[in-house]
């Protein structure tokens, strides 16, 4: 029997900002006996996250720039055109880590549109939500909340487990309880300690 696993935005994320070494390599060669699902909305989030670090890191270059060129003025200090030149690098260097994760990101929703089930927002999960709309304070992660326990009451039989590094959410004491109603009784923080257990369950 397949374990299903469910993802959220901070695995992508992980991904991106190089958090968690081992997680593009679960969806990049998945186990045959594993299936991952993850809330299409999520998708949409790691690329709104996206265009705000790009935002933000357009503007410590512009930082960078303004304050090497107030360097450059003074014809005195060699300390001032030691600094400017550290600073011009380190905008070049912060623009490599910008396109580092837009291609990291890229490549990672590419490979989960192969191998991962994107959870539908459906009419009932959105009515649910509403209605239930204070188990995560963040909006946004309690409507992928909704969407995984949505899921999850379809595959009554199957062991599941979420992986996401976002415990401060997904692991508060009102979340487990929704989450073990649901039948996903197991959650990691970081996909070395999903694998050491997933090893174990080989006779699933």
């Amino acid at each position: 029997m397949s374990i299903r696993l469910y993802l959220e935005t901070n695995f992508i994320l992980s991904i991106s900002t190089g958090r968690d070494s081992l997680a593009f390599e679960l969806i990049d060669n998945p186990p045959a006996n594993l299936e991952i699902a993850i809330p299409s909305i999520c998708c949409m989030e790691a690329l709104s996250v996206l265009e705000a670090e790009k935002k933000r890191r357009r503007i410590l270059s512009n930082q960078y720039m303004v304050e090497s060129q107030q360097l450059a003025r003074d014809r005195i200090s060699t300390n001032s055109e030691a600094l400017a030149q550290i600073l011009e690098q380190a905008k070049i260097n912060n623009n490599k880590v910008s396109k580092d994760r837009e291609n990291l990101l890229r490549q990672t929703l590419n490979r989960l549109s192969d191998c991962a089930e994107l959870l539908p927002l459906t009419h009932d999960i959105l009515k649910w939500n509403v209605e239930n709309f204070t188990i995560i304070s963040e909006p946004t992660d309690n409507l992928i909340l909704a969407c995984i326990l949505a899921d999850a009451r379809l595959y009554p039989e199957n062991p599941k487990a979420l992986l996401s590094g976002n415990s401060q959410d997904f692991q508060s004491e009102s979340v487990k309880q929704y989450l073990a109603a649901a039948d996903i009784t197991h959650y990691f923080k970081i996909t070395q300690s999903f694998l050491g257990w997933f090893n174990t369950q080989a006779g699933l």
